[in-house]
């Protein structure tokens, strides 16, 4: 049992290792690599979210200043896009 377990684990292993090196030009995946080899910290992967977060909660706030005055009293979405004439 134990030998069928630890064949199951290397060919896992073997795998995780083909995608990473497959869809290395990713970015999330190349970020992975280089943390699962400890060439960084798995820290730079949480400080990389916590940049994302903000960089979102930054669009969504600036989203909200400049939004069309149509879109935020009620009218519906078509309205509002016949408005902008994008429909």
């Amino acid at each position: 049992m134990k030998t069928r377990a630890g064949a199951r684990a290397v060919e896992q292993s073997y795998n995780l290792v083909d995608a990473i090196e497959r869809f290395g030009y990713d970015a999330d995946c190349a970020l992975f690599d280089l943390i699962l080899r400890g060439e960084l910290c798995e820290e730079v992967y949480y400080a990389e979210e916590k940049l994302i977060d903000g960089f979102e909660a930054a669009l969504v706030a600036e989203d909200r200043k400049h939004s069309v005055r149509a879109a935020t009293v009620g009218l519906g979405s078509v309205t509002c896009c016949r408005e902008v004439n994008c429909v």
